[in-house]
Parts: C-alpha cells; structure tokens; sequence
C-alpha cells in the first residue's frame, strides 16, 4: 500500500473506527460491571447455603476477569542529519476465562490501541534514505502506517481441556516457545491460533507439543494463515543482492511444534525444540541449563544450545526468487552462557556462533529468536558467519525497583556480503539499560518500566546512510506504564 492509499485508509472511516472504540469501551464497562453483579451474587448466595455447583451460571460467577491499560512512548534518535521519529501510544483490553466444568473452561479477550497527538508522521520516509521509521510503527500497524485509530483485535478465544495436570487447547491463544513467541516490547503481542498440548504427567518430563494454522503477529490487527503471514514485516534482499520476493508468495499450511524436556536431577535441564514449518524449513534447538548451589546465598547458571535447520521442499515456492528459505541454505548456531546470581545480583556472560554456512532465517513475524546474546532492539535473523558475545548484570532492590544493564558487540558479515547479510546491518556495539518499578497505594498493579537503547558502528558502511538509519549510530529510548487487574476466582 503506498503513502497515498496509508492517508485514505486512515480517514475514510473516521465514524466507524470511533464507533468500534466506544463499543470497545462500553463492552468492557459492562463486563466489568456484570462481573462484579455475578461476585456480589455469588456471595450472597453462599451467606444463604444456596450455592449452584453444576449450573451454567457457575462457570461465570467463579470464573476470571482480567484487564489490562498500556501507555507507551517511544522515540528513536539517529544521527546527523538523519529523521528522528516519536511516537505515544494508549491502548486497554479485557479478558474472561469461565471457571471449569467437568475440565472444560472457555476463555476470550481482545485490545484496542490509539494513536495519541505529538506522533511522528510515520507514513513520511526518511528524505536519505527513503527508508520508514524502524521502532516506532511497531506500535500500531505494520500493514498502514497511516492507520492511528482503527487498532482493535481480537486475541484470545479458545476452548480448553485439563485432565490432571495436562492440558489441550483449541483456537486463538498466546504461546511462548523459543522461536514461535510473543516478542513483546510494542503495544501487543504476537497470537498464533491452533491446538496445544501440554503433558505434565510424566515425573521430570515435561512434554508439549501442537499445530499452528493462523498467526496474529505483533504490530498488526489481522489473523493470517502461515505462509500469508510471511513478509508483513520488511523483507531484506534475496541471496543474490535483488528485494526480497517472498511477500505473498510463501506456501505453507502450518507450523508444527514439539518440546520435550528431561530434568535427571534438580541441577540439570535437557531440552529439545523442534520447529517444522510446513513445505518451507525445519528448524531444531537443542538446549542444555545447569543451576548448582554454590552456597545458600549464591547460584552458579550455565546452558548451552545447538540450533540446525533445514529446507523443506523448496523453502516456501518453488520460484528460487520467490521462496523464503533456499533450498540449498543450512544453518548452525551455537550459544552458551554462564554466570553467578548472588541474592538479587546476577552477572552473566555470553556468546553466540553462526557458522558461515547461510543464513539463519526465522520469519520475523512469528517471534523472535532465543540466543543467550539476544539484546532487546536488535536480531540476528538474515546473518551468517556472526560472532556475538555480551554481558549482563541484574538487580532487584528492596523497593522494587529492578535493573538491568547489557554490553555486547555483535560482528556481522559486511555489508556488501548479501549472500550472508539480508538486511545489510553492519558490526555494531551495543549498550541496553533498563528499568522496571511496581507502584503501590493507589496505584497497585501499575508497573513503569524505561528502556535505552545505544546502538554504535563498528563495521564499513561505505559512507551509506541506509547502513546506519535505524540500525546502527543511534539512541533509542521507551517509557511504558502498564495496568493489570486481575479478579481471582476462589473455588
């Protein structure tokens, strides 16, 4: 869709997005409402030993209502004479899971997001480059960047079976695997739509598995099937340095997943993920985590993780020009980590390998990867031949108050290398800094967290500022502050 089409679509139903906002809003007030009748009723009904334990209505009286509000301003600083974009966002949502019935429980949710005035003109290029804002039209709509009203999705609506300490679920939901995830840090999450399983009947063994057919990524509004999902998010070069031509292209039914982990003993976890993208790729992580006591104050943390992958068929299409995973790619990446947690203090060092054999490629859309290096803002997906390593230090206070504080460098292919480097992002240095503090008193439930983000060249960009723009040479900051209210049932 090009700027003039974003300007249409973000004025043509100016009525029709205020109305779906208002019956957002309404619908929410009267949930809440009907939630705290059904609570009084149920107390009222237990003061006269007439309470209904079979019924429809219990499934509501004792079932649990949910709500959550989120602001968020971000803004991303580059240098000279490149744009700078800001960006405030306001969104809430609601949620309702019914208590159990003979196992059976039904949960629903969705969320509404605004656009709020001192926005960047985010349909605007930057006049360099000719490139978008990167951070900031993650926010709202990454298919209309024009689009600042009409942000409503519904996220969860499922059908959910528990026997015992197992459960199977049916329909749209939230999961969080190492690849296929919710890689939060804009306003929502991404959904997938499918059936989960999750088998906790076997001691030490931990077992889940299940089959995705519609995602939601992050930053967008819609359901997507699979292959029609891939490509939302820009796209990079293809191996040999054209656009990248999988946008609408990709073939794929579904996304199969298998998790199996084994804890032999308390200090020691085996884990094995395997990723099977239908008729594109097949992605599997093997992970090792140990956590032995040192003392009774102090931990020492290690893992370790393989990642291979695979082709399957021909990567998505079997135009070599249109296709997301070369038939002839393979990738392996290696990952480990290890440090010391002392009360609430913890240091941690790692590193991560990605051979020179190609690239390691994960639909960005889907989430994000698990890498012990992986620092907020920045991926390693589209890279080959990388060698990252970091170091991390957190502390929680007293108050609350929680820290963290990361510096890496991350040497990456050169630029020019579009065989091994699909978005053309140089060797770059990396400082994270972040924190998080929980409100009381009046304010219990809110949590204000503030991210900063140093981004510093230390690759050949050619004197190229589409190297730089939104990549490296840069500071990025965000201040969120999140609602949660939660109504617990008590069966």
């Amino acid at each position: 869709m090009n700027n003039e089409n974003f300007y249409r679509a973000g004025v043509r139903y100016p009525l029709l997005t205020a109305r779906r906002g208002i019956l957002f809003i309404v619908f929410g007030l009267l949930l809440a409402a009907t939630v705290s009748l059904q609570a009084q009723h149920k107390v009222n009904e237990r003061q006269h030993h007439h309470r209904d334990t079979t019924g429809l209505n219990r499934l509501f009286t004792l079932g649990h209502f949910h709500a959550t509000a989120r602001n968020d301003l971000m803004a991303t600083i580059n240098k000279g004479e490149l744009t700078d974009y800001f960006a405030w966002a306001l969104g809430a949502g609601i949620g309702f899971e019914t208590s159990e019935w003979k196992g059976l429980q039904f949960g629903v949710s969705g969320f509404f997001i605004y656009r709020l005035p001192g926005t960047s003109d985010l349909t605007r290029r930057d006049s360099l480059t000719n490139q978008f804002s990167r951070y900031e039209v993650g926010l709202f709509d990454m298919e209309n960047y024009a689009n600042g009203s009409d942000l409503d999705r519904l996220e969860e609506l499922f059908l959910r079976y528990r026997y015992k300490k197992s459960t199977v679920t049916l329909g749209k939901q939230i999961l969080n695997t190492p690849f296929v995830n919710k890689q939060d840090g804009r306003m929502r999450p991404t959904l997938e739509e499918g059936v989960w399983l999750q088998l906790n009947e076997i001691p030490k063994v931990k077992i889940e598995a299940g089959w995705i057919y519609k995602i939601s990524p992050r930053s967008t509004v819609n359901w997507y099937g699979i292959g029609e999902s891939v490509g939302i998010y820009p796209v990079g070069l293809d191996v040999q340095g054209n656009p990248s031509g999988y946008k609408g292209n990709v073939h794929s039914k579904g996304i199969g997943l298998l998790h199996v982990s084994y804890a032999p003993v308390k200090q020691l976890t085996l884990t094995a993920w395997e990723n099977f993208a239908q008729n594109m790729f097949n992605t599997l992580l093997l992970q090792a985590e140990t956590d032995i006591a040192l003392s009774s104050n102090t931990r020492w943390k290690s893992g370790i993780q393989y990642t291979t992958q695979q082709a399957v068929n021909n990567g998505g299409n079997d135009n070599a020009a249109l296709t997301f995973f070369p038939k002839n790619n393979r990738s392996q990446i290696i990952s480990a980590r290890s440090g010391v947690a002392y009360k609430s203090l913890s240091v941690f060092a790692a590193y991560t390998r990605i051979t020179a054999e190609g690239r390691f490629l994960f639909p960005r859309e889907w989430g994000r990867e698990p890498f012990y290096t992986f620092l907020q803002r920045e991926r390693m997906e589209g890279l080959g031949n990388v060698h990252a390593a970091n170091i991390t230090v957190q502390k929680k206070l007293k108050s609350g108050l929680g820290m963290s504080f990361a510096y890496g460098h991350y040497y990456t292919p050169d630029v020019m290398n579009v065989a091994l480097n699909k978005y053309g992002l140089p060797s770059f240095r990396q400082f994270n800094a972040q924190l998080s503090y929980p409100l009381g008193g009046f304010m219990h439930g809110t949590t204000i967290d503030f991210l900063y983000v140093y981004k510093g060249n230390i690759g050949n960009d050619y004197e190229k500022p589409r190297y730089l723009f939104n990549k490296v040479d840069m500071h990025h900051l965000n201040l969120i502050m999140n609602y949660r209210f939660n109504q617990n049932s008590k069966h």
